[in-house]
């Protein structure tokens, strides 16, 4: 559990949410049961995360980008849930014609 949490932060890091990075190391530090290995790293990403928002509060253009690449990727999750959505649905439909189709056959027997 511990190791999805920390995913999903360097995701969200990766994905350029720093502020949400932060929150989501930091909670995953908060958390008493965590092994000495896992806290030095958690520590050492929390303080590239901090490191991160200094450059950024320094340089504005820094912002932009990140918020132009954090678009981006939402933009490209969406297409991505979508196409998903599109290829369910035509095997949703056809499985219902398959059904329709076993049906008439045991009907007509």
């Amino acid at each position: 559990k511990v190791e999805a949490h920390i995913s999903a932060a360097n995701m969200t890091l990766k994905l350029g949410e720093i502020t949400e990075a932060k929150q989501v190391y930091q909670a995953i530090l908060a958390n008493k049961a965590l092994s000495n290995e896992r806290r030095a790293y958690v520590e050492k990403k929390l303080a590239e995360v901090d490191a991160k928002m200094q450059a950024e509060s320094a340089d504005p253009a820094d912002a932009a980008k990140r918020a132009v690449t954090t678009a981006e990727a939402a933009a490209a999750k969406q297409a991505s849930l979508a196409a998903v959505s599109q290829e369910e649905k035509a095997k949703m439909e056809e499985a219902a014609r398959v059904s329709a189709a076993a049906t008439a056959t045991a009907a007509a027997a």
